[in-house]
C-alpha cells in the first residue's frame, strides 16, 4: 500500500511516492492554464472597466474641488498640533492624579489605570 492508498501494481508512478510533488510538465501546464483564465477574465471585465472610464472622468473635477478643503484641514490640524501637545502633560498629571482615592481616611490606588502614549 501507498500513503494515498493505492495498492501497488506494477511499477508505480512517482506520484504514488509522494502525491503532493508533481511534475515539471504538470506544473508548466498548470501555469499556462492560469495565464489563460488571467486572459480570459481581463476580456471578460475589459467592457466594464470601459464603462466606469466615464464616471471615473466626471469624478475628477469633484476630486479637484476638494483638494483646498483637505489642504486647509491638514493646515488646521497642523496648527492644533501644538495645542494638543501642551495639554497632554495636564492630562497626564490628572490621570496620575486621580489614580488613588481617599477611602475612610486611607489613600488606596484604584483598579484601573487609563495611560496616554505620547507619539
Amino acid at each position: 500500500m501507498f500513503p494515498n492508498g493505492r495498492k501497488r501494481i506494477g511499477k508505480p508512478l512517482w506520484r504514488d511516492f509522494n502525491p503532493s510533488r508533481k511534475t515539471a510538465a504538470a506544473t508548466v501546464s498548470n501555469g499556462v492554464s492560469f495565464v489563460l483564465n488571467d486572459i480570459l477574465h481581463v476580456r471578460n471585465e475589459k467592457p466594464f472597466v470601459q464603462d466606469t472610464i466615464p464616471h471615473v472622468q466626471d469624478t475628477i473635477p469633484h476630486v479637484q474641488d476638494v483638494i483646498p478643503h483637505v489642504q486647509d484641514d491638514i493646515l488646521h490640524v497642523q496648527d492644533t498640533i501644538p495645542h494638543v501637545q501642551d495639554v497632554i502633560p495636564h492630562v497626564q498629571d490628572d490621570i496620575l492624579h486621580k489614580r488613588f482615592y481617599k477611602k475612610n481616611g486611607k489613600t488606596k490606588k484604584k483598579t484601573k489605570i487609563f495611560s496616554i502614549r505620547v507619539l
